[in-house]
């Protein structure tokens, strides 16, 4: 009988050992394709570099995620937009950014945010509803990750990868 256990946890120490090499890699303990280096990017760090900044205002949203510096943005509360009947209301990110929601009512209304060629994007913790066209859209985009988000209630999709985007 304790030759049999023995061999057993023999074996689970040798699967164990092989698991980490199995998986796809990790980034904070989160395992994804988003953490692959490639395309000229060593794994996602969204704007991890950058400053921290918070956010309270659609006006100082819209200038930090579309700046061409990187910035971890902590959304303080609900930002509006003028919703779906406005074209402005689509912000375009910028590449090397973090978004991130400071609690579980942050929410961004009546915007859609949009992504043509970027990479190394960050949304996490935010609700948004209401958006013009697509309440997030990444197009030819690469290393992007999206968790913890509530999306509803806009025009097209809700969260639409497309046109080659890939790590993801």
């Amino acid at each position: 009988m304790k030759s049999k256990l023995s061999i057993i946890l023999l074996l689970a120490v040798v699967l164990l050992a092989f698991v980490p090499a199995m998986n796809a890699q990790t980034w904070n303990g989160v395992t994804g394709f988003a953490t692959y280096s490639e395309l000229g990017v060593p794994g996602i760090t969204g704007g991890g570099a950058g400053e921290v900044v918070h956010v309270s205002t659609y006006a100082d949203f819209k200038t930090y995620v579309g700046s061409a510096d990187p910035y971890v943005i902590i959304v303080d509360n609900e930002i509006q937009g003028k919703g779906m009947d406005d074209r402005e209301d689509i912000i375009s990110l910028n590449s090397n950014k973090t978004i991130i929601g400071a609690g579980a009512g942050v929410m961004l209304n009546g915007i859609n945010l949009d992504a043509k060629g970027k990479s190394n994007i960050i949304i996490r913790n935010i609700k948004l509803r209401k958006g013009r066209t697509d309440g997030m859209s990444f197009r030819q985009c690469h290393h992007v990750w999206v968790d913890h988000c509530d999306l509803s209630e806009s025009y097209d999709g809700l969260l639409d990868f497309t046109v080659g985007s890939d790590y993801l």
